[in-house]
């Protein structure tokens, strides 16, 4: 069994809880830390929008802590979330990538993990009112344009159409771009565009047209505003006219039109187009003119688009017609008129027509058909319009119709005998397409099977075993009858005769004494119509009979009451269906059988030993019988076989017979106990050799309670043995000895009389089996020890997963020991442990010894050792973070991982826990086991261990912490857990003292 000694956990409640070095932790008990991610999450990549990404941590400790480096300050967010970390970025506005290291970290643990996130799509514009500037003066000016942009400024490329143009200077001045233009002493006017283009958009590009006056008149449009296009919706545009002529000096001429309208403004034209509804583009030109600069006629050429012709289908190219027919199917859509659409029909037939063209609907419509005789219709209908879509393929659709549709079978009725039979059906199917019907049935029954093909059912019908009469109703039906539901097909099959007989050739029915049942007829006869008889009435109670799957079965309860005997009944069995048909069947049960031959009961074995096989009658099953001897002993050995015992004896070196009885029992068989007795004869000279051993030293103390000791191992007969006893005082008695199994043990009463002394005893034993050997052994007794006084002392279980049962599952005394088991982590959202503790106040030094410890062969870790922790704690079921502020000692221990004596703390509540090892003391393991101290002294608490005995000398240097604002009043005492949920630790201690006082546990309490 693999053992540890671990230390602690603590308090009372399933709070936050505590601790133990790094086995303790919130996901492990591990005293070394662990901190890792997937290899997948090193670097994340995020989008520019603004997410989330939650990254699994995998650790064994709550105290992980996560830092972002400068850079991602503003925009990059951390946040821990149980064993998971979350990071989070804001939108990022600019068009770069940026980057930020995320670190995790624990004690000299440290995981990177590296954030991008990428830019936002970089877009360049202007207003549209600043692409084209109001002229400048000849004397030149600045203008102050808007860019719409989230790129830098600074990685904007500003330049000119014309790179000789000088007068013009376009600067990227306090998050704008300004134009300066010097003065124009020429006479003509002068234009250049401002090109602003980014190497993230090369594509892109944004144009400014900056125009100057000159001295001279000017009257000019702008490049893209000569070609005006309308689509055929028509609209309205807005042309810019660069002139520095007054307005009502010039002018615009154009072509009378009803299809646009033109507007003059301040130095604009504004051009508004009509819908098109003709089939043909319409154009138009605009001039500009003054008298003031007649050589100057700019012009404007507006087209716009003629109507698109449509003609699409609507629903499928493929129509079956109810015999019915419609009065209108629509199968285009169009724009076309009639007159410019061709329409073929192949063939041509007077039982469709063409309907007028209604909101662009080309529509048919279908006459009905009034007869019922096997008819099917089709027509072509190919739709086109060489004036409109010459090059387009033509729309065809197809029409058909059917007759009046109707379904007829040839068998309507069909009466089958009880022997089963199979039968076609013929489907006549009029007006449907082949296969086109179905056919249902009124009941799911698998007595019928039914294959169905395009024109024939074919119907299987089985045998019928029952008296009773069924019926199956099918009805077929098709989607284009004219109620959907067609003729019905009724099958009716007949009950097979009465039968009742015997199952096999035996009347005579034996039952196992246990419940059970035999089948021992069949019928197809209801049971309510059965007769069934029994020759006596106390019968009934437990003997009956059922009907399953066509079986007649018996059913019987156990015969295993007290005094049972073997029992029997004659079943009569009739019905009325039946009249001369009677079924006579003889049942009887056995009783349970427990006993031994006389002749094996009692089994004799030499001195030497030897094994036996003793036959058990029974008919008992083997699970069901047992055996217990009268008294345990390893001399002999006791295997259960089937409806066997196999017995087993080790040579007697003693020279005393021994015996021992086997008593058989079973639950099946009540004051029923048969034995076996075993006897096996002791040794005799020469053989064994006679053997009087001291076993251990020859001087043994006793504690006033008494007790007993095992001295010696002899195989003398006790009878045989001279034994002396010389009191050193008047008290006498009180010492005895007596042979158990060949070992000589002494038997010492209590020595707690009022006004009792220690005493002692020196006893001398000699046989004249061994003359010439004489073995002497020294016995004192000490007096009752002061007492330690009564303090409570508390056990409390504590956290999530700790077992339901009552508190005191957990702990027992052992004389001045006590034992107490827990299971759970420490420092976990799910801790639980178990703590024995009492109540102290201001300074203290508590001291106890580990004797054992037993971690239940658990893979993880666990804590045992002791603790004391500030009062403010729950026993309720808690998953919040640890908080409660404590101090202990102990050992923790963890998968793969040697043993570890550490101290552990936190200072104050919702603080970080804090674990070291301890200083390994100078002396080494001893006699005087593992001790463990704890020590509080002016707001100092020290943490050490001992591994030979609670002497001072012996602990290691202790762990010293300063502990801040403690309350006067402290909990303090043991606590075990295990660091499984599912598997229980156990702990044993001994020797507990607090400020030196050896503490009782007479005054307990849950």
């Amino acid at each position: 069994m693999k053992k540890h000694v671990f230390f602690w956990k603590v308090l009372v409640g399933v709070l936050p809880f505590l601790f133990l070095g790094a086995a303790c932790d919130s996901t492990s008990d591990d005293p070394a830390p662990y901190l890792r991610i997937s290899k997948g999450n090193e670097a994340i990549a995020l989008s520019a929008e603004g997410s989330s990404q939650t990254i699994g941590i995998e650790t064994n400790t709550t105290e992980w802590v996560v830092t972002v480096s400068a850079e991602g300050k503003d925009w990059c967010t951390v946040k821990k979330e149980g064993e998971n970390l979350v990071i989070s970025v804001v939108k990022n506005e600019g068009v770069s990538d940026r980057s930020a290291k995320v670190t995790v970290s624990v004690q000299n643990i440290v995981v990177t993990i590296t954030v991008t996130q990428s830019g936002t799509t970089p877009f360049l514009q202007i207003d549209e009112k600043d692409r084209v500037l109001q002229p400048f003066e000849i004397s030149g000016g600045t203008a102050e344009v808007n860019i719409l942009t989230n790129i830098p400024l600074g990685e904007l490329v500003v330049a000119l159409s014309d790179a000789t143009a000088t007068w013009c200077e376009p600067k990227i001045e306090n998050g704008k771009l300004t134009i300066y233009v010097g003065e124009n002493i020429r006479e003509e006017s002068r234009t250049v565009d401002v090109i602003i283009t980014s190497n993230r958009i090369p594509a892109e590009q944004q144009k400014i047209t900056v125009t100057q006056f000159g001295k001279g008149y000017t009257l000019q449009i702008a490049e893209d505003s000569r070609t005006l296009h309308f689509e055929v919706t028509g609209g309205i545009k807005i042309v810019k006219v660069t002139t520095n002529i007054p307005a009502a000096d010039w002018s615009f001429a154009s072509v009378t039109a009803d299809w646009y309208d033109i507007v003059k403004g301040d130095n604009q034209l504004t051009i508004t187009v009509k819908p098109n509804s003709g089939w043909d583009e319409r154009t138009a030109e605009i001039t500009l003119k003054s008298d003031k600069l007649p050589e100057v006629q700019p012009k404007i050429v507006v087209t716009q688009a003629a109507v698109i012709p449509v003609l699409e289908i609507e629903g499928a190219l493929l129509r079956n017609v109810s015999y019915t027919g419609n009065n209108e199917i629509v199968v285009a859509t169009t724009n076309i008129p009639v007159e410019d659409l061709t329409i073929q029909y192949n063939p041509n037939s007077e039982w469709y027509h063409f309907l007028p063209i209604s909101d662009g609907k080309l529509a048919f419509g279908v006459d009905a058909i009034s007869t019922d005789e096997e008819i099917m219709r089709t027509v072509a209908i190919t739709i086109t319009s060489p004036k409109h879509l010459s090059n387009a393929a033509p729309l065809v659709i197809t029409f058909t119709q059917r007759g009046i549709p109707g379904l007829q079978v040839d068998v309507a009725e069909k009466d089958i005998a009880a022997g089963g039979e199979t039968f076609p059906v013929n489907v006549t199917a009029k007006n449907i397409p082949a296969g086109e019907w179905i056919f249902t049935s009124n009941n799911e029954d698998t007595w019928y099977h039914i294959t169905k093909s395009d024109n024939q059912l074919n119907i299987q019908v089985d045998e019928n075993t029952s008296m009773v009469k069924r019926t199956v109703v099918l009805t077929l039906s098709s989607s284009d009858l004219p109620t959907g539901t067609g003729p019905t097909i009724t099958v009716s099959q007949a009950g097979a005769p009465a039968l009742l007989k015997i199952d096999g050739e035996e009347v005579t029915r034996s039952l196992a004494y246990a419940a059970g049942s035999e089948i021992v007829a069949t019928t197809n006869i209801p049971l309510e119509d059965l007769n069934i008889s029994y020759n006596n009435e106390s019968t009934s109670s437990w003997c009956s009979a059922a009907i399953v799957e066509g079986k007649l079965k018996i059913n019987v309860t156990p015969n295993t009451a007290v005094g049972a005997e073997q029992r029997s009944v004659e079943i009569k069995i009739t019905s009325d269906h039946l009249p001369d048909t009677t079924l006579t069947i003889n049942l009887t049960q056995a009783i349970p059988t427990l006993g031994i031959a006389l002749d094996a009961a009692t089994q004799e074995f030499d001195a030497a030993g030897d094994s036996k096989e003793v036959a058990i009658n029974t008919n008992i099953p083997n699970e069901n019988w047992t055996f217990s001897p009268s008294v345990e002993g390893n001399w002999y050995h006791v295997a259960k076989g089937d409806k066997q015992l196999t017995i087993q004896v080790d040579a007697n070196t003693s020279l005393e017979a021994r015996t021992v009885v086997l008593t058989l029992s079973s639950s099946d068989f009540s004051g029923v106990s048969p034995t076996i007795t075993i006897n096996q004869a002791g040794g005799t000279d020469p053989t064994p050799t006679p053997v009087l051993e001291l076993a251990g030293s020859n001087t043994r103390e006793f504690e006033a309670a008494g007790g007993s000791e095992i001295v010696a191992t002899t195989n003398i007969p006790f009878e045989y043995l001279n034994i002396s006893y010389v009191y050193d005082q008047a008290s006498s008695g009180w010492c005895s000895a007596e042979i158990v199994e060949g070992e000589l043990k002494i038997n010492v009463t209590p020595n707690d009389d009022a006004g009792a002394a220690p005493r002692s005893v020196e006893i001398t034993i000699t046989s004249d089996r061994l003359p010439g050997t004489t073995r002497t052994i020294t016995v004192t007794q000490a007096i009752p020890s002061v007492q330690p006084p009564i303090v409570q002392w508390t056990v409390a279980k504590l956290g999530n997963t700790l077992p339901s049962d009552a508190v005191s599952a957990l702990y027992k005394l052992v004389g001045g020991k006590i034992e107490i088991k827990g299971l759970g982590k420490f420092e976990s959202a799910k801790q639980s442990f178990t703590f024995a503790y009492r109540e102290v106040t201001d300074d203290f030094v508590i001291t106890a010894r580990l004797d054992s410890y037993d971690y239940n062969a658990n893979a993880s870790s666990g804590v045992i050792g002791l603790l004391f922790t500030t009062p403010d704690f729950s026993t309720v079921a808690n998953t919040a973070k640890p908080s409660l502020v404590y101090g202990g000692v102990g050992i923790a221990s963890a998968k793969d991982n040697p043993i570890t004596y550490i101290a552990q703390h936190r200072l104050q509540a919702d603080g970080t826990r804090s674990s070291s090892g301890l200083t390994a003391p100078k002396t080494g393991a001893g006699e005087g086991g593992v001790y463990f101290k704890l020590k509080k002294q002016n707001g100092k608490y020290e943490a050490s261990y001992s591994l030979n005995g609670n002497i001072e000398g012996n602990y290691g240097d202790p762990k010293v912490t300063t502990f801040a604002g403690l309350p006067a009043k402290l909990y303090v005492g043991l606590v075990v857990s295990s660091g499984d949920g599912s598997k229980l630790a156990t702990a044993l201690f001994s020797d507990i003292r607090v400020d030196g006082v050896l503490q009782s546990f007479e005054n307990v309490v849950e």
